[in-house]
């Protein structure tokens, strides 16, 4: 039995939990199924509360170093700015009364310098836990690693493995909900939009009739997500011509500017059926001892 929580993925949620527990004193391993921390783009906008947080983690100054901070954001038409909301409204709500617009993958490499420091933290890569189960003791978890199906026993265990959780699914937590029947292209460009778009601040929804979209601005790109509609396949709406099209349709000096990259991706509204799945103990035992966590999905 190891006397450790074990937290199953190091993307963002994961590596705070940890950072969360370690200034408890509560020693961690994190398991990653990857080689290295994920260098994908993902989500790229951190909102007021989640900065408090990190502030307390002492992890906030060097995002905000990497980042761009965002005190507004406004909605628009292609006839103009609609509304514009200024996040210095709420400044007595909290410490952080801005959006800061940056890749979550640059939080994860704040994270681990913070956390490699810490003698009660370890981590290993290349690690994917393919099973979780409960026993009388806490979670006993496999590994499947170097061609090996590796055993391990915890008496905590945290699931932060994403969508598709592996630990979610071996203990048998639904993933209640659906999925949206739209899919959604995300362009990236190092075209700077506030050149052609007179007032444009670095977040900012544009309604349309036809085809909504929105311009976030992270340093050295503007992000620029479109809805998709059912007719368009998927090779089509990756495809350069279609990339023209959305541009010129902001505007017609758009159709030829450069492309960093493309992201098609479909939102879920789901939730986890429950986010703890408890072992039985004998009411013999401390009342400490009865109930331990076996997920947290």
């Amino acid at each position: 039995m190891h006397d450790r929580v074990l937290i199953v993925g190091a993307g963002p949620v994961g590596l705070v939990a940890a950072a969360n527990l370690l200034r408890h004193g509560i020693p961690v391993t994190v398991l990653e199924a990857g080689a290295d921390l994920s260098t994908e783009s993902r989500a790229s906008t951190f909102h007021p509360p989640t900065l408090d947080m990190l502030d307390e983690l002492g992890v906030l100054q060097p995002l905000l170093d990497q980042g761009l901070i965002a005190p507004k954001f406004q909605y628009r038409s292609h006839a103009g700015v609609m509304a514009t909301f200024d996040f210095g409204l709420i400044a007595d709500a909290t410490r952080h009364p801005y959006r800061v617009q940056c890749e979550q993958s640059k939080l994860t490499r704040i994270m681990l310098d913070r956390l490699s420091t810490d003698r009660n933290f370890e981590i290993e890569f290349s690690s994917p836990v393919s099973t979780v189960t409960n026993s009388a003791n806490g979670a006993e978890i496999a590994i499947d690693r170097d061609g090996r199906n590796e055993k391990r026993s915890y008496p905590w265990v945290i699931g932060a493995d994403g969508a598709r959780s592996n630990v979610r699914n071996s203990l048998g937590i639904p993933f209640e909900g659906f999925t949206w029947p739209e899919r959604y292209l995300v362009v990236s460009t190092t075209f700077d939009f506030m050149k052609i778009i007179p007032g444009l601040v670095s977040v900012s929804y544009v309604a349309d009739p036809l085809r909504w979209f929105f311009l976030l601005q992270i340093p050295g790109l503007w992000r620029v997500m479109f809805r998709v509609a059912a007719e368009e396949s998927d090779e089509f709406a990756l495809s350069r011509n279609f990339t023209r099209q959305l541009m010129s349709e902001i505007s017609a000096e758009m159709g030829s500017v450069e492309v960093a990259h493309t992201t098609l991706y479909r939102v879920h509204q789901r939730v986890a059926g429950t986010y703890a799945r408890i072992a039985c103990f004998s009411l013999a035992m401390q009342p400490t001892s009865i109930i331990r966590l076996a997920a947290w999905a």
